[in-house]
């Protein structure tokens, strides 16, 4: 395709080892593949021209075909470039490309100087061999406990998974381009054709984001040249007619709706996330009380039994005051902050005149004396207002 392509930290593949991408290596079939779709998604359809002159030019600094070539555009080198790419760093390409590689550079050549229309059998061969055979690279993870020499292991992360995998798609994806471009004729892929590739291949929501950072930019490229209101993109895709360039738009706006549905489906399935509860201490922790009072021979009960009850008493050490809280509901009486909450309106506490006495009284009390006890004491009652301080004891918790 015209212009760049996406060379983002975010998407860029790996630069092949090209002392590896030879024969003699073991891995070599993986390595070869590697370095066929780093130039395929790191390098422009500009870079690729250049690698086929620095090929021509490294056999024949006068070769013939500079000439021919010098005013093509660059899109005609962008499948023959990759391996030219691979040949000009010293690296080996399999026994049944090599004896097709020249053949088909020529056939290029030819059919773009008599005008007939690119891309049949040897072309279409080594485009295949990008779009569909070279695939199989994509679901070999990228530093999977290699050891090729002292090549050091690549820790490969989560994102780095999703990635592999989208690419291994993106990788179909690519076949399918390459046969539109053979035959523009032939129908546009839908919406639901892409759902069910990205569905067979169990491509999730998180995938299908990925799929979008590689396809995005040139759906919109593509978008623009259909327009015709750009002059670089009008020549770049000048071997495509109006109708076509539609077509191949559509084709690239039904596989990012696609993406989307993907997104859509995951969010709608996505499980809420549940609430991690608080720990009961942590509620409480903030709650202050007096631990024990020596003189009137009272202690202070674990502040955590306090939630969920349905009373609680406490005395203020300092005012002299004896307070009941009732629980609002069955939910029990709670605690934020510094006090209670979820207590009745009818939650009182009152002054008391003998609080030696009046104290050892409640501590024998039964539950049943407990129901009147603060109505007998003469003084007033007082609303609680649900606040703790370092001068509460308390006494007790039923729940």
């Amino acid at each position: 395709m015209a212009g760049k392509k996406n060379t983002s930290s975010f998407m860029s593949w790996p630069k092949p080892h090209f002392a590896y991408v030879v024969k003699t290596n073991k891995h070599y079939k993986q390595h070869y593949q590697g370095a066929m779709m780093y130039a395929h998604y790191e390098l422009s359809s500009i870079d690729l021209k250049k690698e086929v002159v620095k090929y021509l030019k490294h056999i024949d600094p006068k070769h013939p075909m500079l000439d021919r070539i010098k005013d093509m555009h660059e899109n005609r080198f962008a499948t023959i470039g990759k391996y030219m790419y691979i040949l000009n760093h010293n690296g080996d390409l399999p026994d049944d490309v090599t004896p097709r590689v020249i053949p088909a550079f020529e056939k290029i050549v030819y059919e773009e100087e008599t005008k007939i229309a690119a891309g049949e059998e040897d072309e279409k061969f080594l485009s295949e061999k990008i779009g569909k055979d070279d695939k199989k690279f994509l679901t070999e993870k990228i530093g999977k406990d290699q050891k090729v020499d002292d090549t050091p292991k690549v820790v490969i992360t989560i994102q780095d998974r999703l990635r592999e995998k989208a690419r291994e798609v993106a990788g179909e994806v690519e076949g399918w381009i390459d046969d539109f471009c053979l035959d523009k004729k032939a129908p546009v892929k839908t919406v639901e054709e892409f759902v069910n590739l990205y569905k067979a291949n169990e491509l999730k929501g998180p995938h299908a984001r990925h799929m979008q950072n590689i396809f995005e930019r040139r759906a919109a490229e593509i978008v623009e040249a259909a327009e015709g209101k750009n002059k670089d993109l009008n020549e770049g895709y000048s071997h495509f007619t109006k109708p076509e360039l539609k077509k191949f738009a559509l084709f690239h706006t039904n596989l990012l709706k696609a993406c989307d549905m993907l997104q859509e489906v995951a969010k709608v399935e996505r499980a809420p996330r549940k609430k991690k509860p608080v720990s009961q201490d942590k509620i409480v922790s903030k709650l202050k009380f007096k631990k024990d009072d020596s003189s009137l021979g009272i202690v202070s009960l674990n502040p955590v039994q306090i939630l969920s009850a349905k009373e609680v008493w406490l005395y203020n050490t300092k005012t002299r005051k004896l307070a009941q809280y009732k629980a609002l509901d069955e939910r029990g009486l709670s605690v934020k902050g510094a006090g209670l909450i979820n207590y009745t309106t009818d939650s009182v506490e009152k002054t008391v005149r003998k609080p030696a006495e009046t104290l050892a009284e409640f501590k024998k009390a039964s539950k049943v004396k407990l129901r009147t006890f603060m109505k007998d004491l003469t003084t007033v009652d007082i609303p609680c207002n649900g606040k703790l301080n370092e001068n509460h004891i308390i006494l007790r918790i039923d729940k």
